[in-house]
């Protein structure tokens, strides 16, 4: 008998595996293309490559996205000479000054889109 249980529940934890992960992945998608809507239709694309250990200084104003593309999904960033603040993938920002983009991984590069309206 308690074999039988352990085989449904086992059955049940791995059939429902993979609509937990297409769950996931369809709201990740809606919350990254809510997250570049932000800016609205008329807006700026800047590509920047920040290599392991360097950091990397833009002026931004207004509404902009930051958004980490690739493996490393990890960045810090500045604004202003102020506090240290860890983003994880997605940054909604509304604010103007000097953004310094801390890239703190010692192997890979962070590739990262800024998205700014015009």
């Amino acid at each position: 008998m308690d074999e039988q249980l352990i085989e449904i529940l086992l059955i049940l934890g791995l059939s429902t595996f993979p609509l937990l992960m297409a769950a996931w992945v369809s709201t990740y998608r809606k919350l990254i293309r809510g997250g570049l809507e932000y800016v609205g239709e008329n807006y700026n694309d800047r590509r920047i490559i920040v290599p392991p250990s360097k950091s990397v200084t833009v002026h931004v104003s207004g509404k902009c996205v930051l958004l980490s593309e690739g493996m490393n999904s990890w960045f810090t960033i500045r604004m202003n000479n102020g506090v240290r603040q860890r983003v994880f993938k997605i940054r909604l920002m509304n604010t103007e000054g000097d953004l310094t983009i801390i890239n703190e991984s010692r192997t890979m590069p962070l590739n990262l889109v800024i998205r700014c309206e015009a």
